[in-house]
C-alpha cells in the first residue's frame, strides 16, 4: 500500500468517527431536552394541584351574650299649656327657651306669669287664710328661692304674704291683693298670687315648646306650652321578643348613645301608664324597631300596644341622659356567659356522648378536655387547663353544632 493510500484511508476513518460523534451528541441533546421539558411540565402540573388543608378554628376571648333589640323612649315628665287672657305687653320666653323655678314665663297686661314646682295645678288665687297642698307648694318654692317663710306648712299667713310681695317686687312687679288691687309696702301682709299669675309644673326647669308671647299679641286661652326638662324613660320591645315579661325585669340594658350607658330594665308598664307618660300607643313606622327580630312583622296590626311592650328604665344613681336620647337603640342582655373568658366555635367541640364531657383536638392531634359554658349563635364559652387565646384546634370531620344552650 502506498503512502497516499494509507493517508486516504485514515482521513476516511476520521470522517466516520466525526459523524458518529455528531449523531451521538445530537441524540444526547434531544434526550436532555425531552427530560428537561418533562420536568418543567411535571413541575407546572404539580403546582396546580391544591394542597389539602386541615380545617381549624381558633380560640379567642370575649363574652357570649344573648341579646334582645329594643329602643328608648324619652318623654317629658309633664307637659302643660299656660293659659292667659289679654294683651302680651312684654316678649315672653322664646321657643326652646329654658325657664327656671321662680322665672317669668310671659307678661300679659303688664302682669307676670311665674313658674313654680308642684304636682297640684294652680286652680285658685292663693291669699291669706288659704290652706292646702298648693299653699305648701308655693311656700316650698319661696324657700328654694331664698325667701323666709315662718308660717306653718300649707297655711297662707302674713309671713308667706310678705315673701310673695318681696318676690314680685324683686322682679319689677307691684304686689297685689286677692282682688288684684296694688299694695303699698306697708300692706304687703295682704299680698296674694292671682290664679293666672302662677303655673305649677311637676318639675323644674321647664322648656318652652312654643314661644310664650309676642309683644302686642292678643291672647284668649293658651299662651304657650311647657314641658319639663326632666325626662321619663321607657324601653320599647317588640312583643314577639318578650314571651315572659317578668324575666326581663332587672336585666341589664345597654343604651347606644355617645358612649354606651348601662342601666336596668324596670317593671312593665300598662297602656294606661304609657298614656300618662305620653308614650305613643298608635301604630308606629316599622323603622322604629328596625333591628328587631323578623317575628315582629307577625304581630297583630292596629294598636301599637299589641306590637310592643313597654318597660320602665332604671338609670344608675345621679345618671342623666341627653335630650337627644329619644329613639336611641337599646340592647337588653337576656343571658350572658359572665366575665370575659375563652370562646370557640361550637362546631370545634367534640363530645363522646355525655352532655358534660367535651374536648377539643389540637393540630398535633392531642385531645384536651374542656368545660363548656353558655353557647349562643355558634359561639361557646369554655374553660380548661391547657387552652389559651390564639390556640388552633381541629374541627371534627363531620362538624355539627353542639347543643345551643349549655348552662
Amino acid at each position: 500500500m502506498t503512502y497516499q493510500s494509507q493517508a486516504t484511508e485514515k482521513k476516511n476513518a476520521s470522517r466516520v468517527s466525526t459523524s458518529i460523534l455528531t449523531v451521538i451528541g445530537g441524540f444526547l441533546l434531544v434526550v436532555s431536552t425531552v427530560i428537561a421539558t418533562l420536568g418543567i411540565s411535571n413541575s407546572i402540573t404539580s403546582s396546580r394541584i391544591p394542597t389539602e388543608k386541615t380545617p381549624t378554628a381558633t380560640i379567642t376571648t370575649g363574652i357570649v351574650e344573648q341579646k334582645i333589640n329594643a329602643s328608648l323612649i324619652a318623654q317629658p315628665a309633664a307637659i302643660i299649656d299656660v293659659g292667659a287672657e289679654g294683651t302680651v305687653t312684654q316678649k315672653g320666653v322664646a321657643k326652646g327657651g329654658i325657664i327656671k323655678e321662680g322665672g317669668i314665663i310671659g307678661v300679659v297686661n303688664e302682669r307676670p306669669i311665674f313658674l313654680a314646682q308642684g304636682a297640684i295645678p294652680m286652680y285658685r288665687t292663693l291669699t291669706t287664710g288659704a290652706t292646702g297642698k298648693d299653699v305648701e307648694q308655693l311656700q316650698s318654692t319661696l324657700k328654694r328661692l331664698g325667701y323666709a317663710v315662718s308660717d306653718a306648712a300649707g297655711s297662707y299667713r302674713s309671713s308667706t304674704a310678705w315673701s310673695v310681695a318681696a318676690w314680685y317686687s324683686d322682679r319689677g312687679f307691684t304686689p297685689v291683693d286677692s282682688g288684684g288691687g296694688t299694695l303699698a309696702r306697708n300692706a304687703w301682709g295682704q299680698a296674694a298670687v292671682p290664679q293666672r299669675e302662677l303655673v305649677f309644673l311637676a318639675s323644674t326647669p321647664a322648656n318652652a315648646k312654643t314661644a310664650c308671647g309676642i309683644t302686642g299679641a292678643q291672647v284668649q286661652g293658651p299662651l304657650c306650652s311647657l314641658e319639663t326638662e326632666k325626662r321619663e324613660y321607657v324601653i320599647k320591645v317588640a312583643t314577639g321578643l318578650t314571651t315572659d315579661a317578668k324575666k326581663l325585669e332587672g336585666l341589664t340594658v345597654h343604651l347606644a348613645l355617645d358612649k354606651v350607658i348601662s342601666a336596668q330594665v324596670g317593671s312593665e308598664k300598662t297602656t294606661a301608664d304609657a298614656d300618662a307618660q305620653n308614650v305613643p300607643t298608635d301604630a308606629l313606622d316599622s323603622d322604629d324597631n328596625a333591628n328587631a327580630s323578623s317575628s315582629t312583622g307577625d304581630a297583630a296590626s292596629g294598636s301599637d300596644a299589641d306590637q310592643y311592650r313597654y318597660f320602665s328604665l332604671i338609670l344608675p344613681e345621679k345618671k342623666t341622659l341627653p335630650r337627644s336620647s329619644d329613639g336611641a337603640s337599646a340592647t337588653i342582655i337576656a343571658r350572658s356567659s359572665g366575665k370575659k373568658g375563652f370562646l370557640v366555635a361550637s362546631v370545634a367541640l367534640h363530645n363522646n356522648g355525655s352532655n358534660d364531657s367535651y374536648w377539643i383536638e389540637t393540630t398535633d392531634e392531642t385531645h384536651v378536655p374542656v368545660t363548656v359554658g353558655m353557647c349562643y349563635e355558634g359561639q361557646c364559652a369554655l374553660t380548661g387547663d391547657k387552652i389559651h387565646s390564639g390556640m388552633a384546634v381541629m374541627l371534627p370531620k363531620s362538624a355539627a353544632p353542639t347543643t345551643e344552650s349549655q348552662e
